[in-house]
This record gives C-alpha cells, structure tokens and sequence, in this order.
C-alpha cells in the first residue's frame, strides 16, 4: 500500500495470506464514506464499503433496524442509478447491497473474481 491513501489507511485484521485494510473515510453523494479492501496475498479480492450520515445513526447507541434498512435502500438507489437493476454481475466480479445481520451493518460489497493464473 505504497502511497498517499496506503500509508493514511490501518490495518483492519491481517492472517497472512489474508489482510484488510481500513482505507480513510471519505465524501460521496453527501455522506461520508467508508471502506474496507481486502487481500490474499498482494491481490485485491473484496472491497466493503457503506455510507454514514446522522439519519443512518451515528454510533450503536443510537443504531436501529429501520436506520439501516434506510442506508441499504441508500446504498441501492445509488448501484441502481449507476449500475442499472440488479443483479450486478461482470466478468471481473460482482457489486451487491447487502444486511449483515450478525454484524448489524448494510454495506456495498465489491467482490473480485478468480482469474486463472498463466
């Protein structure tokens, strides 16, 4: 993560050949973004992402079922705007809008294929 957004990012969990990292948040479509890459090793394979804002709720306190369905319905209205329907389904992988139930969270999930190695 040789670069300016690298060096400002931490290390969210790293279990060799696996490692995440926690990128800066960052200003999208009025909120604030914020991210999570994923590695094996030196290939990118998953990218997490989800919009904050006061109506999302601003900390578990204040967390709710109904909050983050609002930021899920968030996060589709924007894939659909600028991906079209779902399914997003590419040859170089997928975009979904997802609920974590166990972890209580709605976030975008980038999801790289495998490619064959030559």
């Amino acid at each position: 993560m040789d670069s300016a957004l690298g060096r400002a990012s931490e290390i969210n969990v790293c279990n060799e050949p696996w490692c995440s990292w926690r990128l800066p948040a960052a200003p999208w479509e009025g909120k604030t973004w914020r991210a999570t890459i994923f590695f094996h090793g030196q290939k990118l394979v998953r990218v997490d992402a989800a919009a904050g804002a006061r109506e999302f709720g601003e900390s578990w306190d204040d967390w709710s079922l109904d909050k983050e369905m609002l930021r899920k319905a968030f996060h589709e209205g924007i894939l659909a705007r600028d991906l079209g329907p779902p399914p997003h389904m590419f040859k170089w992988g997928s975009v979904k809008s997802a609920y974590d139930s166990i972890g209580g969270g709605s976030l975008v999930i980038v999801e790289y294929a495998a490619r064959k190695e030559r």
